[in-house]
C-alpha cells in the first residue's frame, strides 16, 4: 500500500477512536489540549490525548509518535486547530 494511503487510512482509524473517546468524556477541545497556548499542538500535548485512549483500551496508533505523524497531515512538526477538526470529524 502506499505511503499516502496507510497515512490517510491511520487518520481515518485515529479520527474514529479518538472521537468516540472525546464524546464518550463530554468532548475534548483542541484548546484544552494546546497548553501552552500557541495556537498547535506538539507531540506532547497530543500524546496526552492518545494515552489516555491507550488507557481506555483504545489505541489509535502503534506509539504517540505515529499517531501524531498521521494528525500532522502537512508534516510541518504540529498539529494546527484544522487538522485536529479533521481528526475529530473522521468518525
Amino acid at each position: 500500500m502506499k505511503s499516502v494511503g496507510k497515512k490517510m487510512l491511520l487518520l481515518l482509524a485515529s479520527g474514529l477512536i479518538v472521537s468516540q473517546f472525546a464524546l464518550a468524556q463530554g468532548g475534548i477541545s483542541f484548546g484544552g489540549l494546546d497548553t501552552n497556548s500557541d495556537g498547535s499542538l506538539s507531540v506532547e500535548e497530543l500524546s496526552d490525548l492518545y494515552n489516555i485512549a491507550v488507557e481506555r483500551g483504545r489505541s489509535p496508533a502503534p506509539s504517540a509518535e505515529d499517531f501524531f505523524a498521521s494528525v500532522d497531515t502537512d508534516g510541518n512538526g504540529a498539529v494546527s486547530e484544522e487538522e485536529f477538526d479533521t481528526l475529530m470529524s473522521n468518525r
